[in-house]
């Protein structure tokens, strides 16, 4: 069964299994260098990434040996989630030419849409 400690406090932070707080560490960390992007400070981000590592690689060990109940595995895929959207808008800043990629890849209509025609 898995650990937890739950709280009354903020619906956002009602799950409190301790792994988590890695998860928020690294989606802080992502948010740190989105907001250091955004501004174009590129070398923020490099330092941000570098020290995200650590956190990382603590995350990898940790989590090999936990077992969450649902509640702290919904809040945990909440977090990957964010994570991976704020990595898909630091690409874009980082590498523009990959929506140019994205475009190439969208999904295009080769016939009007049923009921319709093509004007």
């Amino acid at each position: 069964m898995g650990y937890s400690n739950r709280q009354e406090g903020p619906a956002e932070n009602t799950a409190t299994h301790p792994i988590l707080d890695h998860y928020r560490a690294i989606e802080g960390a992502c948010i740190e260098m989105l907001e250091a992007a955004r501004r174009d400070d590129w070398d923020h981000v490099s330092r941000l990434q570098l020290s995200s590592r650590g956190l990382i690689e603590s995350l990898r060990r940790a989590d090999e040996r936990t077992t969450l109940v649902a509640q702290d595995q919904d809040e945990k895929f909440r977090i990957l989630r964010r994570i991976l959207v704020i990595d898909g808008e630091l690409r874009h800043l980082a590498q523009p030419w990959l929506r140019n990629i994205d475009a190439m890849f969208a999904p295009r209509r080769t016939s009007p849409p049923v009921g319709t025609r093509w004007t």
